[in-house]
């Protein structure tokens, strides 16, 4: 079952995703930065549906 849902994304739903919603970059290059600095504070909970302040109320 997980092959056959792996080959759908890969040979149609991928496609048709990207047709649909790609947009052309405004700017050419990457838009990753490199993080610079302390990496301690960085807080994020996985398995959430996004990002969560675990420093809230603190």
């Amino acid at each position: 079952m997980l092959e056959a849902t792996n080959r759908l994304l890969a040979e149609t739903y991928n496609t048709e995703h990207n047709a649909r919603f790609a947009v052309t970059a405004a700017e050419e290059g990457s838009a990753f930065v490199l993080l610079v600095g302390d990496r301690t504070n960085i807080r994020c909970a996985r398995n959430t549906p996004g990002c969560v302040d675990l420093n809230a109320g603190m």
